[in-house]
Parts: structure tokens; C-alpha cells; sequence
């Protein structure tokens, strides 16, 4: 197994507390895995992809897209914190329980050369969105932040930013087309069925229903919030090995 330790030497990747922490942090987790610009890590792919919308939220931010702006940062930040602690943790020991296993087979497998850059970022959104977004939601909801709207207001602008996602989505199938592999043809050769049945706007929804489920069983760190949040870690886990299946 290739660890990511030697990789992300010396790096703080967590916390951070605002859009602007997440972009230095996300740019540093590229660096040095993509070195000189060249991506050939499985986490570099998904985290190039992952920066990129988070850019185009920040600029839609900035725009005045959204009626709540503070929501949509405070829960962009939550979000990238998960993905940074998991990432630490698992560059720190890779055996640590403190690594979600949803996010497991993306870090563990991030040297394959059997599997497609877009599976990588697939099994990352899996892992992020399947699993983390709903904790954020949660860790949102029951904070004593000031100034946050009510979830009925939340929940419109969460749907607004599948537009965003949406206007990333064209430049992101680019990327994964051209450059590393090339033709379309081969890039998606064994893995057009995994990219036909991944919707991220029907894992954000997904995702904002279980984040729901988790705030009324008491939150993540809950009794019974735990043991929901842990089954659904498992799950998602075994979603992210099916994305990762062999394809070339």
C-alpha cells in the first residue's frame, strides 16, 4: 500500500475557518501531490475537481446568486474540514479509526494505475458528498452561529448550488477526456455505466435527508446518531470500492 505520508509532508490540512483557508489548503494538497501540474494520484484527481467547484461557489457567492450567503460559506467550510481531517488522518496512520471508512478505498488506492481519474473523482464525490455532507448539514444546524437562516431558506440555496455544480460539470468531463488518456473512447472504456449512474444532485439530495435523519438522532457524536452515522460510513465505503472497480 502507498502512503500518502511522504506526499503531503508537513502540511496542516485542517481546521480551517473560511472559503479562503479551503482554497490555501486545497492548493497545497495539489502541490504536492501533482507536482510541476502532473496528476497521476487519485486524490489529486478528486481534489482538482473539488477545488474547482469550490472556486465557482466562492465566485457565485460573490455575484449575489444566493439569498443566504453565510450558509452557503459556513456549510462549504464544514464540508472541506471533513475531507481535511480525513485526509490528515489517514497521511498520519493509515490503520486509524479516526479514517471514515467511506473515504478509505480513495486514499488507499490513490496510486492505481488499473482505474480511470474519473473514478477517482467519482469515489471522491461518493465518499464526500454520500457521507460527509450530511455530518456538515448536521454540525451546521446545531451550531450557535449567529445570523444563519432558518432550514426552509437553507435548503433553497443548497438547491442553488447544483446549478453551480452544473456549470462546472462540462469543464470537469475535459479534463478526464482529454490530456492523460488519448481518447474518449478509451477514457470511458469499462466505465461509462459508473458515470451514467452517478447523479450528484440525487446524492445531494440524498444527502440533505440523511443530514436530517442525523440532526433529529441527536447529531453525529450522539448515542444513536453515531451508530446511524457509522452504518452509513460502511455503505458508503462499499459504494467507493464498486467505483474504483478495475477498468483498464
Amino acid at each position: 500500500m502507498a502512503s500518502l505520508t511522504p506526499l503531503l509532508p508537513a502540511l496542516e490540512i485542517a481546521p480551517v475557518a473560511d472559503t479562503a483557508g479551503v482554497l490555501q489548503v486545497m492548493n497545497g494538497i495539489e502541490q504536492s501531490l501533482a507536482p510541476g501540474g502532473t496528476v497521476t494520484d487519485g486524490v489529486a484527481w478528486f481534489n482538482r475537481l473539488y477545488r474547482t467547484v469550490t472556486e465557482a461557489v466562492i465566485a457565485a457567492v460573490a455575484a449575489g446568486q444566493f439569498q443566504h450567503p453565510q450558509f452557503v460559506q459556513t456549510l462549504d467550510v464544514e464540508f472541506a474540514n471533513l475531507y481535511f481531517f480525513a485526509l490528515r488522518a489517514f497521511a498520519q496512520d493509515e490503520r486509524s479509526e479516526q479514517v471514515p471508512r467511506a473515504w478509505w478505498p480513495v486514499f488507499a488506492g490513490h496510486q492505481r494505475t488499473d482505474v480511470l481519474p474519473i473514478q477517482f473523482a467519482l469515489a471522491g464525490m461518493n465518499a464526500h458528498i454520500n457521507r460527509d455532507l450530511p455530518v456538515a448539514l448536521t454540525r451546521v444546524w446545531r451550531s450557535s452561529k449567529p445570523g444563519l437562516s432558518t432550514r426552509d431558506q437553507q435548503k433553497l440555496d443548497y438547491q442553488r448550488v447544483n446549478h453551480v455544480l452544473a456549470s462546472v460539470e462540462a469543464d470537469a468531463k475535459t479534463w478526464f477526456l482529454t490530456g492523460h488518456w488519448k481518447t474518449a473512447e478509451q477514457a470511458l472504456h469499462g466505465a461509462d455505466d459508473l458515470i451514467a449512474n452517478f447523479s450528484v444532485v440525487e446524492a445531494r439530495e440524498a444527502a440533505w435527508a440523511q443530514g436530517e435523519a442525523l440532526h433529529e438522532l441527536g447529531g453525529p457524536e450522539g448515542t444513536f446518531g453515531g451508530a446511524y452515522l457509522d452504518a452509513l460510513d460502511g455503505v458508503v465505503g462499499l459504494a467507493g470500492r464498486g467505483l474504483l472497480h478495475r477498468t483498464c
